[in-house]
């Protein structure tokens, strides 16, 4: 039983997200069959369902607003334990805490746990936290029926869940195959009745990332739980903005990187190009410098541009040296920036370590574009 609990928990939260979870998704504790009739039937009274309690969350002292406000301002604060608990149902780190207390295989703690169940908001370790504040809530509908089907799913699977430790928590008797035996008797309707979910809205956004002042519009679900807000944010920042952080605080690596694979891509096409030769190529193609006369300018930024399709959105020159790219980018973003990538300072290269003794982070993009001219000159 514990290994059990413990796998359904971190599956669970890795490949529902939380949401999303289709019919696909719950066949494995029933049949087909099963499925497609309790979607049916949940279907013809979910719009009934729904206009009869479509106020009841709004009893609560907090409105939809305030609780989403609430959630962004933990998300912001880095506090994990708390949107974890606003996205899910009462009770469930008595499960994690069930969880951490019997898996003898992973050995997990509380905090690896919740963080892997919050991965789909918050990015993996290495990644950067990003801010955000609420310019404008932009519109507000009604969940549809497919919407509110899946959330009651989710919601009711980790109720079964929590429900089923606290009845089991202190059986000494218990073990896997019981665990299991209790799984194989469920179905849909088993989770569905069981969710504690009447309505919801999915919530519309303006939001500002607080580091380049930059806005998108994300979505966010605030749910009628037992006659309270909770939030579903598996798509909160919007996909314009996941899609935009990496490339907006790794221009210069991303390029590098990029153009270092369209090099590559170039030399085994075998378009003769003088790669031993130092050369400079820029954003603005007026500003490339002692470029080779074979060099195919267009089809580099095309070859570049299909592995970092962001290159257009920063200014930027790197410089070519057999073969091996150094990249400077001016970011114009609040606060602006500028990047480069790799090191100059302790490439092997000589006229690239040259070029690194002489750059400081108080220069401009100018300055250290003229420092990397002079340089190519003296070569």
């Amino acid at each position: 039983m514990k290994k059990v609990i413990a796998g359904i928990l971190a599956v669970t939260a890795v490949l529902c997200a939380f949401t999303g979870c289709r019919k696909e998704t719950y066949d494995d504790v029933k049949d087909d069959k099963t499925a497609e009739t309790t979607i049916s039937e949940e279907e013809t009274t979910a719009e009934e369902e729904t206009t009869e309690t479509v106020s009841e969350a709004d009893s609560s002292d907090a409105s939809y607003e305030d609780v989403i406000y609430e959630f962004i301002d933990a998300y912001n604060a880095l506090d994990y334990q708390k949107t974890l608990e606003m996205q899910m149902p009462d009770g469930i780190m008595k499960a994690i805490d069930f969880s951490v207390k019997y898996d003898e295989k992973e050995k997990r703690d509380t905090d690896e746990i919740i963080r892997e169940f919050q991965r789909v908001i918050y990015g993996n370790v290495n990644d950067e936290h990003i801010k955000v504040s609420i310019k404008n809530i932009i519109d507000k509908e009604t969940m549809t029926d497919k919407e509110l089907l899946d959330l009651k799913f989710s919601f009711g699977m980790y109720e079964w869940i929590i429900k089923f430790v606290n009845e089991n928590e202190t059986n000494p008797d218990y073990d896997d195959s019981m665990f299991e035996e209790a799984m194989s008797k469920l179905d849909t309707n088993d989770f569905l009745e069981q969710a504690n979910i009447t309505d919801g809205y999915r919530v519309t956004m303006e939001l500002e990332n607080e580091k380049t002042g930059n806005t998108y519009e994300g979505n966010i679900y605030v749910i009628n739980y037992k006659g309270k807000w909770k939030i579903n944010a598996e798509h909160f920042l919007g996909s314009d903005m996941t899609q935009s952080l990496k490339p907006l605080e790794e221009f210069a690596r991303n390029i590098c990187i990029a153009q270092r694979v369209a090099i590559a891509e170039m030399e085994e096409e075998d378009l003769g190009v003088n790669w031993e030769s130092c050369f400079i190529v820029c954003s603005d193609e007026s500003k490339d410098y002692n470029v080779p006369y074979e060099f195919e300018r267009d089809l580099f930024i095309n070859k570049t541009r299909q592995y970092f399709e962001a290159i257009d959105k920063t200014e930027w020159f790197s410089i070519i040296h057999n073969g091996v790219v150094h990249t400077v980018a001016y970011v114009k973003d609040k606060p602006e920036t500028i990047e480069t990538h790799p090191d100059f300072k302790y490439d092997n290269g000589e006229v690239i370590s040259v070029i690194g003794e002489k750059l400081s982070d108080d220069m401009s993009f100018d300055e250290m574009y003229a420092i990397c001219v002079k340089a190519v000159d003296n070569k």
